[in-house]
């Protein structure tokens, strides 16, 4: 996923499903599953382009001196 990633999510059972939007001229990327615990959603999935694969773990935490 880029900087620019789009798509959309659901939620069901206490986990957020995010599908990414196919982008045109590209094969579409499967759907993933993040966790949502307390102020954190945690997201891992498969980084891929033509020479690699990583995987990434994406935590998102919610500031609570923001809100």
């Amino acid at each position: 996923m880029s900087d620019s990633e789009t798509g959309t999510y659901s939620l069901k059972a206490g986990r957020l499903i995010l599908t990414p939007t196919k982008k045109k001229g590209s094969r579409a990327r499967s759907s993933f599953e993040a966790t949502i615990e307390g102020n954190e959603i945690r997201a891992k999935y498969l980084l891929e382009d033509a020479t690699m694969h990583q995987p990434i773990t994406l935590v998102l935490r919610r500031d609570e001196s923001y809100w």
